[in-house]
């Protein structure tokens, strides 16, 4: 009997280990070979799409499947680093979900950097850490006074963690497109002044050697804001789209065409995705009763 049992729990032993050993099915990036082996990524979100929190996804999952570390920095709240801790921890899926999304950031963000893409990306994660993948999740937006401190808090606390967590990860930084950029300064039509000389969060960390990569799209619609009142966010069109010319996968284009980037991930049509709790409220208010 004793031997029966045992043979048992090798077979369940090595059964598991099988299914862990299988490799991650990650959907096809076109270009994926020119950012495999560098340092990492920073990536330029473009708010409330479908598309960039798919790109993020994908490139994770490529990424995992090396069987390299991966350390995912998100532009989360830092004061919600236990739950994206607990959340890759949590055995079950739909507690996880509960307790990603539960936190006054999911609840309250209205910019699409809470989105229902996000959270699918951030689940995709989740599996392909599960399966096997190594992954760390991040959160460095810091709590700050002004605008002007934000990105030097963030860069202080990612060098702390890099320091900590060790550079031999593959590091995917994942923010706004302007905080992605390796130049110091912005100018142009409607910049504040202000921004003229400001060092963004891609400038600080330009000592990475990341791929820095812009947005690029072809037309379709995002969630956006334009200012700090809550009818200021909403649906924004960016023209008709491509059809039959879209690219079948997102593509990385590496280019010095502008020199706050490394090149472009050409995610071909947009596809608004909206803050998570607008959508759970739209879906509640006309659920059948």
């Amino acid at each position: 009997m004793r031997s029966r049992i045992l043979a048992l729990v090798c077979s369940i032993v090595l059964s598991g280990s099988t299914l862990a050993a299988q490799p991650l099915i990650c959907s096809p990036i076109d270009g994926i070979e020119k950012v495999l082996n560098t340092p990492g990524v920073f990536i330029g979100d473009q708010h409330g799409s479908v598309e960039t929190p798919a790109f993020l996804g994908d490139l994770a999952c490529h990424v995992m499947a090396t069987g390299r570390p991966v350390v995912i920095a998100m532009e989360y709240s830092a004061e919600d680093q236990q739950v994206l801790d607990a959340f890759l921890k949590t055995s079950d899926e739909p507690a996880a979900s509960r307790l990603l999304t539960g936190t006054p950031y999911w609840t309250t963000n209205r910019d699409g950097r809470a989105s229902s893409a996000m959270r699918d990306a951030l689940l995709t994660i989740r599996r392909n850490a599960r399966a096997g993948g190594k992954v760390k999740l991040i959160a460095y937006d810091t709590k700050v006074d002004t605008w002007q401190q934000r990105d030097p808090a963030s860069a202080d606390l990612l060098i702390g963690r890099r320091n900590t967590d060790g550079a031999a990860a593959y590091w995917i930084v994942f923010g706004g497109n302007v905080h992605a950029r390796k130049t110091r300064g912005l100018t142009g039509p409607g910049v504040p002044p202000e921004y003229a000389q400001h060092e963004h969060l891609g400038y600080l960390l330009r000592d990475w050697h990341l791929v820095h990569l812009n947005a690029v799209y072809r037309g379709g619609a995002s969630w956006a804001c334009t200012g700090a009142a809550p009818g200021n966010c909403s649906v924004h069109q960016h023209g008709q789209g491509c059809s039959t010319d879209c690219p079948p996968h997102t593509l990385i284009r590496l280019t010095n065409s502008d020199p706050a980037y490394d090149g472009v991930y050409d995610v071909g049509k947009l596809t608004p995705s909206p803050p998570l709790y607008l959508s759970a409220n739209a879906t509640a208010a006309h659920a059948p009763e």
